[in-house]
């Protein structure tokens, strides 16, 4: 469901997300965001904002800066959204599909820098699997 990343550069948004139990399982915002901007930067992508929510979990949409990312994406301000992992971006599989439907309409890719994923069948079952 997420279009294949291209060596173009491309207006990215960086998500970066934890809860407190994934926080001490070592997937600290700095560790993140040190490694999407990195992979943004050996990509020549133009990193046009950064969207980071603290505590929060990804079972759910109820997130304050990723409805702020998804907004600025709507409205046409990004070509992809940078995760460092898919469960980043959400551990609901319906919301995200739904979410990653909405944002392919709009031109918008989601891509996991630790995870090639594209938009081949066998991405999508190992997505469902991830």
């Amino acid at each position: 469901m997420m279009a294949a990343e291209t060596e173009s550069a491309m207006r990215i948004a960086l998500y970066a997300r934890v809860s407190t139990s994934e926080q001490a399982e070592g997937l600290s915002l700095d560790a993140q965001l040190r490694a999407l901007r990195l992979h943004a930067a050996e990509h020549g992508h133009d990193v046009v904002d950064e969207f980071v929510d603290r505590g929060f979990s990804a079972t759910n949409d109820k997130r304050p800066a990723f409805q702020r990312m998804i907004a600025a994406a709507r409205s046409g301000l990004l070509d992809a959204i940078l995760v460092h992992k898919l469960d980043r971006f959400s551990r609901n599989l319906e919301q995200a599909v739904t979410y990653r439907e909405l944002l392919k309409r709009e031109g918008v890719a989601v891509i996991s820098i630790t995870e090639p994923i594209d938009d081949s069948p066998a991405s999508f079952v190992t997505e469902g699997i991830l």
